[in-house]
């Protein structure tokens, strides 16, 4: 199938995508324990520390933008009844650990675009109401 197969974990993709997932959870712990020494040994007022906060948050919203999307993409994927990686690597092997584990994957599907939409609701709603908002029609 090529590199980019991921649906067998013995494939060079699925080893590549293994090794890019450890590699950004390094990076990411790496960047949280930087920004809880940097906030016990500096001072909010010093350069150095400005400039690593802003790099870190940069990269905090990155990354959380990143995780967003491939977290809608699947959900999308998933309501209109294609495989996803979810549905292909998982749900196999849950299924044969207990039965019902596509159900559950699509519950937490379900309960994410749920827990997504309670939060963005009251956002739009006083965005709608409150904030003078110039709409095009």
């Amino acid at each position: 199938m090529g590199i980019f197969n991921i649906s067998d974990p013995e494939a060079v993709g699925s080893i590549i995508f293994a090794t890019f997932v450890s590699i950004m959870d390094f990076i990411y712990i790496v960047m949280l324990f930087a920004t809880i020494f940097l906030c016990v040994h500096l001072t909010a007022n010093n350069k150095r520390f400005i400039y690593y906060i802003y790099l870190f948050s940069t990269l905090y919203g990155t990354f959380g933008l990143m995780t967003f999307l491939i977290f809608i993409i699947d959900a999308i994927k998933g309501f209109v009844g294609a495989d996803t990686y979810l549905k292909d690597i998982y749900a196999q092997k849950l299924n044969e650990q207990m039965s019902g584990a596509g159900n559950l994957i699509d519950l937490m599907r379900y309960l994410i675009v749920v827990s997504m939409g309670l939060y963005t609701l009251p956002i739009i709603l006083y965005g709608m109401f409150f904030l003078r908002i110039t709409y095009f029609w």
